[in-house]
C-alpha cells in the first residue's frame, strides 16, 4: 500500500492511499472499499495463520526451558543435601535428578531436529533467531499498517473508510499485536544464558548427570556376594574401592565446566555413601563367612556347654579359622572400614578373641594340639581339712590311653607331678588305699569325657594360680569310702587359658 498526495481543491491537499486518487464518492469509491476490505481480511487471515506457526516454534523454545528448569533445581538440591550431609534428602534429589534427566533428553533431542536449533543448541540463539522471524511477520506488520491508517485518518478526518480500517485493526491488534508482545517477552533473556551455560553448553547437564549416575550405580553393586573373603585382610574391599571408586573420583577432577566445585562436592558425598554401603556389604559377608566357619564347631571347649563336645579335628579346624579371622582383624583394611559401632560385629570380634584365645593356649602358634601337666597339690597346714583323705587312702592314679602306668603317693609337702594328658583326651582319676598292697581296694573318683583336663576346669570352677597364668588348681570331693576331704590337682598347660567367665557360653 502506498500512500500519495491527492486534493480536489488545489489550495488544500492531503495524504491519503493511492487507491483513493480516483476520487471520493460513486462506484469508484464502493470498489475501492470493497477491495480494501478483502485485501485486509486476507492479511489478517494471513498474519493470524503465520502467528500460530510461530506460537508453535516459541513453543519449542519453552518446551526445552521447561525441560532444563527442573533438572537445574533437583540439582541445586542435590548440592544443597551434599553441604548439609543430609542422606534422606541427598538420595530424594538424587532421584530427581536421574528423572528430569531422562526428560531433559528426550526434549535436547526433539530440540536438535527444530529449524530454530539447527545451528545447536542454545535457548539464547533460538530466542534471538525467533525474534527476529517475529518482527518480520505479518502479524508484526500489521502494527505498521496501522500507523499508516492512522497518518491517513488524522489527514481525513472526516473520512468513514479510515475509521472501518482503524476499526479492523483494533480489532485485529487485540488478538495479533499483544499476542506478539507477550511471545517476546515471555522469554527470560537472563534465565536463558544462565541455562544455556550451565546445562546445554558443550552437553555439560549430561556429564554431570553421568557422573552423578556413575556414582550412585555402585550403590547398588553387590560384588562380594560368593566371594571368599576370609584369610585376606580385606584386600576385596581395598581392590574394590581403588578400581570402581577411585576412577569416578578421578574423573570428577577433570570436570571442569560450569559449577565444578558443586559437582565435586556432590560426587564426593556420594562416594562416601557408596564407601559406607559397600563396607557394610563387605562386612556382612564377611561376619556370615566368619560365623559359618567358626560356628560349626562350636561347643566344649571352645564354650562352656559340657553337653556337646566337638572333635579334635573340629577344634584343629577352629583354630585355622580363627587364626585366619584375627590376622584379619588386625590388619590395616580392618582398622580402617570395621563397623565398630555395630552391636552384632562387636560381638562377633569379642567372641572370635575369646575362641582364639582357647586355641591359641591348646595349640600354640603351630597348630598342635598340646598337654596338660596334672600335679597332686603339696600338703600343708592350711589344707590339712582338704588332706584328711590321704590318711588311709595312700595311691591316686590317673588313667588314660598311653597314660603312665604308676599311681602317685600322696602325703607329701610337694607338689607331686601324675602325668601329662593330652588336652583332647578323656581320663579316669583313681583312688587306691595302697598301691604296694595286692588287690588292694580302689575307688573310682571322676570319669571324665574328651576334654578331661578342660572339663575339670569348668566343672570344679578352677581358679586360676596367682603366679603362674598357666596353671590353675581344681578341687574334686573323694568318692572312696571312709574318705573325707577334697582332691586338689594341679593342672598347667602349655599356654594361658582366659578366664572361665569370659568363655563363650554357646
Amino acid at each position: 500500500m502506498v500512500w500519495t498526495y491527492t486534493s480536489n481543491d488545489t489550495a488544500k491537499g492531503s495524504w491519503a492511499p493511492r487507491w483513493l486518487s480516483g476520487g471520493r464518492g460513486g462506484t469508484n469509491n464502493l470498489a475501492v472499499n470493497t477491495g480494501i476490505n478483502a485485501g485486509l481480511e486476507l492479511f489478517v487471515r494471513n498474519a493470524t495463520n503465520g502467528l500460530q506457526s510461530y506460537i508453535s516454534q516459541w513453543n519449542q523454545i519453552s518446551s526445552l526451558r521447561d525441560s532444563l528448569r527442573p533438572f537445574s533445581v533437583n540439582e541445586f538440591n542435590l548440592f544443597a543435601a551434599a553441604k548439609s550431609n543430609v542422606d534422606d534428602k541427598f538420595r530424594e534429589a538424587e532421584e530427581a535428578v536421574e528423572k528430569s534427566r531422562q526428560a531433559l533428553d528426550e526434549a535436547v533431542a526433539k530440540a536438535a531436529h527444530e529449524p530454530l536449533f539447527a545451528s545447536g543448541l542454545s535457548l539464547t540463539n533460538a530466542q534471538r533467531n525467533f525474534r527476529d522471524a517475529l518482527t518480520s511477520s505479518a502479524g508484526a506488520a500489521l502494527g505498521r499498517i496501522r500507523a499508516i491508517n492512522d497518518a491517513a485518518l488524522a489527514a481525513n478526518k472526516d473520512y468513514p473508510l479510515f475509521k472501518e480500517i482503524k476499526a479492523r485493526l483494533d480489532e485485529v491488534q487485540a488478538r495479533l499485536s499483544d499476542r506478539v508482545a507477550e511471545l517476546l517477552a515471555s522469554g527470560d533473556a537472563k534465565e536463558f544464558q544462565t541455562l544455556d551455560e550451565t546445562c546445554l553448553a558443550d552437553n555439560a547437564f549430561r556429564k554431570r548427570a553421568d557422573l552423578y549416575a556413575s556414582a550412585k550405580k555402585l550403590l547398588d553393586e553387590d560384588p562380594f556376594a560368593g566371594a571368599k573373603l576370609i584369610g585376606f585382610k580385606g584386600d576385596q574391599l581395598e581392590k574394590y574401592l581403588n578400581e570402581r571408586v577411585a576412577p569416578i573420583r578421578n574423573e570428577v577432577g577433570l570436570y571442569a565446566g560450569k559449577l565444578s566445585n558443586d559437582v565435586a562436592a556432590a560426587v564426593a558425598y556420594e562416594l562416601k555413601l557408596v564407601e559406607r554401603k559397600q563396607s557394610e556389604r563387605f562386612f556382612d559377608a564377611y561376619l556370615n563367612q566368619g560365623l559359618a566357619l567358626t560356628s560349626f564347631g562350636t561347643g566344649f571347649p571352645l564354650t562352656r556347654d559340657l553337653n556337646h563336645r566337638i572333635s579334635a579335628e573340629a577344634f584343629s579346624s577352629a583354630w585355622k579359622q580363627l587364626k585366619f579371622i584375627s590376622e584379619d582383624l588386625v590388619s590395616s583394611n580392618f582398622q580402617k572400614y570395621a563397623p565398630r559401632d555395630s552391636a552384632k560385629w562387636k560381638s562377633f570380634v569379642g567372641s572370635v578373641a575369646d575362641q582364639q584365645a582357647i586355641t591359641k593356649a591348646l595349640m600354640g602358634e603351630e597348630g598342635i594340639l598340646g598337654s596338660c601337666s596334672i600335679s597332686l597339690a603339696a600338703n600343708a597346714d592350711s589344707t590339712r581339712t582338704d588332706d584328711e583323705w590321704q590318711g588311709t587312702w595312700r595311691d591316686l592314679k590317673v588313667i588314660f590311653d598311653g597314660g603312665p602306668a604308676e599311681a602317685t603317693r600322696t602325703g607329701f609337702d610337694t607338689d607331686q607331678k601324675m602325668a601329662d594328658v593330652p588336652v583332647q583326651q578323656k581320663f579316669e582319676l583313681r583312688q587306691i588305699k595302697n598301691v604296694n598292697t595286692p588287690d588292694s581296694p580302689t575307688a573310682k573318683v571322676i570319669q571324665t569325657g574328651d576334654w578331661g583336663p578342660l572339663e575339670l576346669l569348668h566343672k570344679y570352677k578352677g581358679e586360676r594360680d596367682k603366679a603362674d597364668p598357666k596353671t590353675w588348681l581344681v578341687r574334686i570331693p573323694v568318692t572312696a569310702p571312709g574318705a573325707k576331704g577334697w582332691i586338689r590337682l594341679k593342672l598347667k598347660f602349655e599356654g594361658a587359658l582366659p578366664e572361665l567367665d569370659k568363655w563363650p557360653t554357646s
